[in-house]
């Protein structure tokens, strides 16, 4: 399906980045995402983006979805700062950012991150920041959670004593941006992934940052069912599961 730029109706083109591949105007910059698919790229993604243009016009006309005609309305809550414009669909729920915007918006996440870990903050409501998606790449494969499993070494634990505050997921079926937050704070450094269940299918969510104390990310709203599993010394360990319903 051919789709146009809500912004200056181009044909957008299909751009593969580190873990996605997005809707990418290479005329006025501008990108569109597929539902949760902003939360899932990297400053260098957004970087890479912005310099894929040829102009920097932005009508000043109302943006509509490309796929069904709905408008898109400008995101206005805590997770997006308010010098920052994303466009959003209630219908499709596609995101759609401006090139400028978007290297900003991950800068503030980026930000916000640093900030949280050096102060060793408790990570409070995610959905009111928003912050740590970007260093999570998604997987559908079961193939590494099964091996894990199956592991000897992998012990069940209670999640009080993997995660000290317990595992915490903020966000509701309504979220704007369609994810649930889902945080965990462990003694020491550990190496941490979300597992999920996901319409029936498990799902794993992959921290792509180096082994730290502070674990957090998102998953989509479709998912039911979630457990963080740690690892530390060739041990694994995982918490109890928890009901997203």
């Amino acid at each position: 399906m051919n789709l146009n730029c809500p912004n200056c109706q181009s044909l957008l083109s299909r751009i593969q980045l580190e873990t996605i591949e997005v809707d990418h105007c290479n005329n006025c910059g501008g990108t569109l995402f597929d539902y949760n698919e902003v939360n899932r790229i990297s400053l260098s993604d957004a970087e890479k983006l912005s310099l894929m243009k040829q102009t920097n016009d932005i009508s000043g006309s109302e943006k509509y979805s490309p796929r069904d005609g709905s408008v898109l309305k400008r995101i206005t809550d805590e997770s997006v700062p308010q010098y920052v414009t994303l466009l959003k669909s209630d219908t499709t729920h596609e995101v759609f950012a401006f090139a400028d915007d978007l290297i900003n918006f991950k800068k503030a996440q980026t930000a916000k991150l640093d900030y949280m870990k050096t102060w060793h903050i408790p990570l409070p409501a995610l959905s009111s920041v928003l912050v740590f998606s970007f260093i999570v790449a998604v997987s559908a494969s079961t193939v590494l959670f099964s091996s894990l499993l199956n592991d000897p070494k992998t012990q069940a634990i209670q999640a009080s004593q993997l995660c000290r505050n317990g595992l915490q997921v903020f966000g509701n079926s309504e979220d704007e941006l369609g994810s649930y937050g889902v945080t965990c704070e462990t003694s020491s450094n550990m190496t941490c992934q979300i597992q999920a269940e996901c319409l029936g299918e498990t799902r794993s969510f992959v921290f792509t940052n180096t082994p730290t104390r502070i674990h957090a990310g998102f998953v989509p709203t479709t998912c039911s069912r979630v457990k963080m599993i740690c690892s530390d010394d060739g041990l694994t360990v995982e918490t109890e599961d928890h009901s997203l319903e």
